[in-house]
């Protein structure tokens, strides 16, 4: 049978607090005669001389100028210069040059971690006790806001952003292979009048620069995918080239998101491992726009290559980003076995956007909310977007949320080409409680509104 001593945790020893705080220079001749007798009394020893000084120069006490303003502004309460200085006094510190103001401590060579102003309020309240401090009723900070934030700034923030939502960066290669953009086989034809060719002797496969992000981000999914790792989310700052006609290469700055595979980390539960879809980029899209704090823009819905669905998020004619699914038969061409989820942002507007950013700071509402839903009966080919849309520019001053959280599609029951929505309101007033009275005339707005612009109808 093995038995282990073993110290507790709480058991301090002097060789620790020597090497966390270090030796005493000043004790030496003590510890030296603290040695000499115990060597007579216990081995026989006999003192032969006095303590001979050897070194040129003795260990002098540190010096720290200190003022009862700062003293106080570090405890958060005033203690009293009296009490200060008994305190000082009591712990060998002695006190000099006294003013109203301050004074100069002079520190023993025992304390040779207190070397600061800050240092002396450590040992004060060491002595007076934490817990005698009052905790205060009211804190107060400020906020550092960044009011012209450089291009460089905005794209850490959206780094750091993606990289503590599970992403990793990538950095592929600028040049692409033509025959990907032109010809019978091509992966995704963009026209041979818009690639920028180049002159690449070391490897004439990749002859040009690539027009876009998305075939560099499907070779890093197949280089992983064939490497057993399916399970990706990636972000890669670059550029992508372009014909321009008369104005020779145009080189635009892009980000772009990719995600495959499972959606989260590998589980002993089935339910908790699922794979991404479109809501999974939409999710990481919508939350990047809203870190960087953009919001307002137009969304349009786009089914066109490479994309077998997409949206797209912009201001008029000012695209900010795109995303969506991979069509399948580009990833059927790579080999690629898992759908894949990309988004393409154009860095120079969305440096646009963040630039031209107000920062606004409004107290949290005392007032409480209220929620009103509504089921809407509408040809299929209504967007959520559109109900949105209308909703917020009919009761923006009272509107706080709008959201989709049920629909319904039965043809027997609705009609052909009709589907049911269900859709819920949130109303708050930063003035007042707000009463039915008030809800019911903005409720009757929605309706309206729906029903003349939508052909929306209330289903009760």
């Amino acid at each position: 049978m093995w038995s282990v001593n073993c110290l507790p945790n709480s058991l301090r020893t002097d060789s620790a607090w020597v090497f966390e705080k270090g030796a005493d220079p000043g004790n030496t001749a003590l510890a030296l005669t603290r040695a000499a007798l115990l060597t007579e009394a216990l081995a026989g020893g006999k003192i032969s001389s006095g303590v001979t000084r050897v070194c040129q120069k003795e260990p002098e006490r540190a010096t720290i100028k200190a003022t009862y303003v700062g003293i106080s502004r570090l405890i958060g309460e005033d203690l009293g210069s009296e009490r200060i200085r008994a305190i000082l006094h009591a712990l060998d510190i002695q006190c000099t040059d006294e003013t109203e103001t301050g004074f100069t401590a002079h520190v023993p060579t025992n304390k040779p971690d207190v070397t600061r102003e800050a240092d002396l309020v450590e040992e004060i309240l060491r002595v007076y006790g934490l817990d005698n401090i009052a905790t205060p009723g009211q804190i107060r900070s400020s906020m550092e806001v960044n009011v012209h934030p450089t291009p460089e700034y905005i794209r850490n923030l959206a780094a750091e952003f993606l990289a503590s939502n599970g992403f990793n960066e990538c950095m592929s290669l600028s040049l692409g292979n033509s025959s990907h953009y032109t010809g019978e086989d091509a992966l995704w034809p963009v026209g041979v009048e818009q690639l920028v060719f180049i002159h690449n002797s070391a490897n004439q496969g990749l002859d040009c620069l690539r027009p876009a992000m998305l075939l560099s981000a499907l070779d890093v999914v197949v280089h992983n995918q064939n490497r057993q790792n399916p399970d990706l989310r990636l972000f890669e700052f670059g550029k992508i080239y372009r014909r321009a006609g008369e104005k020779g290469m145009e080189e635009t700055a892009r980000l772009s998101l990719t995600v495959t595979g499972a959606r989260d980390a590998e589980s002993w539960h089935p339910s908790a491992r699922k794979n991404a879809d479109f809501f999974t980029i939409k999710a990481y899209v919508g939350n990047l726009l809203a870190r960087l704090g953009i919001k307002g823009y137009q969304e349009s819905i786009l089914e066109e290559n490479p994309f077998q669905y997409a949206l797209k998020y912009h201001r008029g004619p000012q695209e900010i980003v795109t995303f969506g699914a991979v069509d399948p038969v580009i990833l059927k061409k790579m080999d690629i076995k898992n759908p894949v989820f990309f988004a393409d942002f154009n860095v120079t507007n969305l440096i646009k956007a963040v630039t031209g950013n107000k920062i606004q700071f409004q107290e949290l509402n005392k007032f409480p909310m209220v929620r009103r839903d509504l089921a809407l009966v509408l040809d299929k080919g209504v967007t959520f977007g559109e109900i949105r849309q209308l909703a917020t520019k009919t009761a923006q001053k009272l509107l706080k949320e709008v959201n989709l959280f049920d629909v319904f599609d039965d043809e027997n029951k609705l009609g052909a080409g009709k589907k049911s929505c269900a859709v819920s309101f949130v109303f708050e007033d930063t003035g007042k409680t707000l009463q039915d009275k008030d809800i019911d005339a903005v409720m009757n707005q929605l309706t309206s509104v729906f029903e003349g612009k939508l052909g929306a109808v209330i289903r009760k």
